[in-house]
């Protein structure tokens, strides 16, 4: 990408410069035919945040997200 992009396409100043995450899961066997996962992240991002743009507001708060999937096998 070069620099003619920018603020065209893309606001440098609410663009997050990195982000770093981590997740835990837990997974359940009911039984052979059902189970239970579920899984949280957390991502934090570095940079950015400056603005109103929808990037800029994305990247001024960490994003959590929480994943639960039941699964039923015959």
């Amino acid at each position: 990408m070069d620099r003619a992009a920018f603020p065209t396409y893309a606001d440098p100043a609410g663009a997050a410069r990195s982000a770093e995450g981590w997740s835990v899961g837990l997974n359940w066997w009911l039984n052979t035919n059902l189970r239970v996962l579920t899984s949280f992240s957390r991502t934090t991002f570095e940079g950015g945040g400056k603005g109103t743009s929808p990037s800029a507001l994305v990247t001024a708060q960490p994003e959590s997200v929480l994943f639960i999937r039941f699964q039923l096998a015959f």
